[in-house]
């Protein structure tokens, strides 16, 4: 999983979109297959600080999120387990 990141003067506030890349993508030293691209307001850098801070927290406590965000066939397959892995953490 890697992050891209860049801000704006002033809109948007936070914007991320995804991209999946199934037999992976070049990053650094090594490929990954999922990449956030995030777009976010100067003076929004604390909420961009909190949502990294919430990536972070997902994969470490739910390993296999990463592949079935890459695995998922749609969409809304992709934002449900989005969804329930953010949702998960609320009950633990």
């Amino acid at each position: 999983f890697a992050i891209a990141h860049a801000t704006m003067e002033q809109r948007p506030r936070i914007s991320i979109s995804f991209g999946v890349y199934q037999f992976g993508l070049q990053w650094g030293d090594g490929a990954v297959n999922l990449v956030a691209m995030v777009i976010f307001a100067r003076d929004a850098y604390r909420t961009w600080a909190d949502y990294r801070k919430r990536f972070a927290i997902l994969f470490r406590k739910i390993p296999e999120l990463q592949r079935n965000l890459v695995e998922a066939r749609s969409t809304d397959e992709f934002l449900s387990f989005l969804r329930n892995a953010e949702t998960s953490l609320a009950k633990l």
